[in-house]
């Protein structure tokens, strides 16, 4: 293998990682923004249906004249806000009493709202699946003297979408400049080495052994 491409190999190889990897550092940063974006999103969210909660029921019982109201009573009312959720594709909410639902939404997934429960209050996780990215978030709130958990599901999957879409126009990009960068690269390289040719040209001329037989 010549010099000419072994430099020029080296070269391509370093600027094609360099590349890469910058281009995904900045798309993975992104990404990760977006992820916060949508937790504070859906935390805010989350926290003006507890807010609702906790109306409602006050409401509830200023109507009906009744202090404080029952178990079921609260449940009833408790229930009917988040059956108005029920049009919200994307906040998708779930109540529980002692472990046990009250109004489970999330029937796609079971395991994940179950064991959000163990977790402290406002604790998140994002479970990925067949249907899309969903943040749940939990939190523990008193109503009528009774401790309810509060679990909510927010569809993320758009931004695992773009997350994906831009991950394949990172490996689009790192083909194209991969060219674009050889063509240069090859131009550059044997253009830098022909000073160096030529005086390889010239020292072998000199040193030819067919030269030690000519007159000065």
């Amino acid at each position: 293998m010549k010099l000419w491409q072994k430099i020029f190999l080296l070269t391509l190889a370093l600027v094609i990682v360099v590349v890469n990897i910058t281009s995904l550092a900045l798309l993975t940063t992104n990404h990760r923004l977006a992820i916060e974006r949508e937790q504070l999103n859906a935390l805010s969210r989350h926290s003006y249906l507890i807010t609702e909660l906790k109306n409602t029921v006050v409401f509830t019982q200023l109507s009906k004249g009744i202090v404080p109201l029952s178990e079921e009573e609260t449940v009833s009312a408790v229930s009917d806000v988040v059956k108005k959720r029920d049009s919200d594709a994307t906040l998708r909410p779930a109540l529980f009493s002692d472990g046990q639902p009250v109004y489970p939404r999330l029937g796609n997934l079971p395991d994940a709202e179950y064991d959000l429960l163990l977790q402290p209050d406002f604790s998140s996780i994002i479970i990925e699946g067949d249907e899309g990215a969903y943040l749940l978030i939990v939190s523990t709130t008193v109503l009528k003297d009774h401790s309810y958990q509060l679990v909510t599901s927010t569809d993320i999957s758009s931004t695992y979408d773009l997350y994906r879409e831009g991950f394949d126009q990172v490996r689009v990009i790192g083909v194209v400049s991969a060219l674009v960068i050889a063509g240069f690269l090859q131009m550059l390289v044997r253009g830098l080495l022909i000073p160096l040719r030529d005086l390889s040209n010239t020292t072998r001329k000199i040193y030819n052994p067919k030269n030690c037989g000519r007159k000065p």
